[in-house]
């Protein structure tokens, strides 16, 4: 159990929460450094060390979540999102904007959109995607009328199966 301590309270956070939390920072971060190193920025291990790449940690956190919305929209995931989650398009345009306008000397890197993603993800993508099925999928709310009425439907179809797999019933064909 984790505790996050703020001015107005505590929060506990679940083992299993957190654990889901730190699968998901790894797989942001090996997406950043294969684009990183397919780009050459980055060449990864040297000697046994990461070597830094001169990006703060703002840069990288929000390259590390255009990377996942890109990821959503090759995967055909963007549709099920939320409204309001930023599409891909938008969040690239934003984030190379603010990278011209550090280089201009106009201002430092703020990450704006790492934040928003990582919400994303916790309300509406699967947690175990990644490490179950090597793939994102979102979950959505559930309609609980909806899926009481498909398991009355699926028990009444299946009422006189056996735990064996046979039926009870008999079907009698007619010449």
């Amino acid at each position: 159990m984790a505790l996050i301590t703020q001015r107005d309270g505590s929060l506990e956070i679940p083992d299993f929460a957190v654990a889901a939390a730190t699968r998901h920072a790894e797989h942001t971060a090996e997406l950043t450094g294969e684009f990183l190193r397919s780009i050459g920025i980055c060449r990864g291990l040297h000697g046994g060390e990461v070597r830094s790449c001169g990006l703060s940690a703002d840069v990288l956190l929000d390259l590390g979540a255009l990377l996942q919305l890109q990821t959503w929209l090759r995967d055909g995931l963007c549709e099920f999102l939320p409204a309001g989650t930023p599409s891909f398009e938008d969040a690239q345009r934003a984030f190379v904007r603010q990278i011209h306008d550090v280089v201009a000397g106009k201002c430092r890197f703020v990450s704006q959109l790492y934040l928003v993603v990582l919400g994303v993800w916790m309300r509406s993508v699967a947690w175990d995607g990644q490490l179950e099925l090597k793939a994102d999928f979102v979950v959505g709310e559930v309609d609980e009328d909806a899926l009481l009425d498909a398991v009355a439907e699926l028990i009444w179809a299946h009422r006189h199966d056996r735990i064996d797999g046979s039926s009870k019933t008999t079907t009698v064909v007619q010449p």
